[in-house]
């Protein structure tokens, strides 16, 4: 009823996908090849995001002098999407994958510097003078006290900061000026019509982020958050 040409039968797209990703049936777009690279940028840039966002955040949250003084230019520039930045990222580092690794990351930190900033203001007080009255000093504080409390945020903000960071990749590509990538080959498909290369990326897609959430994230909480009683299922 439908032209594969609009909406290619899943077994297509199937089948598209699996030879694609080694190369095979003489396909124009080597699918594993793109993923690899969109994978290799997604995880430079989440590392270097999470870094600058979790000793921002921590920056953030500990000083009240600081936070003041920051707060209303985050409040200004978090509304804006990662990839409105492309253009500026473009003229001020130049085409190609510089351009993508810095939307990527800063896709990354505008998430991350949020949820942990918030975290780490949202640490009860009085845990604080509690061990303060047994004479604990600052580094005890920070290390022992108020990083373990808010880690249930850190560990969001690193889920959301993942998830922002793969969206702003796959758009970043599609017009950064880059040889390689999920994003520009999904872009080079639809300008020949190739739909099931583009259904093939879009699945990829998913099935890389379903993984990530429920392979990697699940696991990482299990031992962490529901094994220290941080996290539980909400029970009414």
């Amino acid at each position: 009823m439908v032209s594969p040409l609009i909406l290619p039968p899943p077994s297509l797209v199937l089948e598209t996908c699996l030879l694609g990703l080694v190369g095979k049936a003489g396909l124009a777009y080597h699918i594993g090849m793109h993923a690899m690279h969109s994978l290799v940028l997604l995880f430079a840039g989440f590392i270097a995001g999470s870094v600058l966002g979790i000793v921002g955040g921590i920056a953030l949250g500990l000083s009240p002098t600081l936070y003041r003084a920051i707060n209303p230019l985050l409040g200004f520039l978090m509304p804006i999407p990662a990839i409105a930045w492309a253009p500026v990222a473009m003229i001020w580092i130049g085409l190609g994958w510089p351009a993508v690794l810095a939307i990527v990351t800063y896709a990354c930190v505008a998430e991350m510097i949020f949820n942990i900033t918030a975290g780490i203001r949202a640490v009860p007080q009085r845990m604080v003078w509690q061990v303060q009255t047994f004479g604990a000093d600052r580094a005890f504080i920070i290390w022992r006290v108020i990083l373990p409390a808010a880690f249930p945020y850190i560990f969001s903000g690193l889920k959301l900061g993942l998830a922002a960071s793969w969206r702003a990749l796959i758009g970043a590509e599609m017009f950064a000026g880059v040889a390689r990538g999920l994003g520009v080959m999904l872009f080079q498909a639809q300008d020949f019509y190739a739909t099931d290369v583009v259904f093939s990326a879009l699945l990829i897609i998913a099935v890389v982020s379903l993984a990530l959430e429920q392979i990697g994230f699940a696991a990482i909480e299990k031992r962490t958050l529901e094994r220290w009683g941080l996290a539980r299922t909400a029970e009414v």
